[in-house]
């Protein structure tokens, strides 16, 4: 195990040029995004924001977006995380079920915040 911490941070800003948030995204001891398992990535990350570095010095008064896929839905973790800190990220190929959605509108409705991250718009998905 390394004693290095390696993460990455990109702003987001908005039509101002202002910075609203920061994703974060998995690295490893190389300093590569290479990972064989999202969820691991994605766990990774959030204890490094939470425990090692803390979330007020990774994001200040921004919000840290965060990949997600859909098996995490399923667990306890964003439930323990706290809502005003952070924007959960929706990869356009995530793959839920009716279990993963039923999580995700539950979440919603205590003021978890998602985004669609990757995603096109298309003519077909209006009506």
């Amino acid at each position: 195990m390394s004693n290095k911490l390696i993460m990455a941070r990109q702003p987001i800003v908005d039509l101002n040029n202002t910075t609203i948030g920061y994703e974060f995204f998995y690295r490893d001891n190389e300093g590569k995004g290479n990972f064989t398992d999202p969820r691991l990535a994605t766990s990774s990350v959030l204890v490094n924001i939470l425990n090692q570095v803390g979330v007020v010095n990774s994001i200040g008064d921004a919000k840290a977006f965060i990949n997600i896929i859909g098996d995490i839905l399923l667990t306890d973790i964003l439930y323990n995380l706290p809502k005003e800190h952070f924007v959960f990220e929706l990869a356009a190929d995530i793959h839920m079920g009716k279990k993963e959605i039923a999580n995700l509108e539950q979440l919603h409705q205590r003021g978890y915040v998602f985004a669609l991250d990757n995603t096109r718009f298309d003519e077909n998905y209006i009506g």
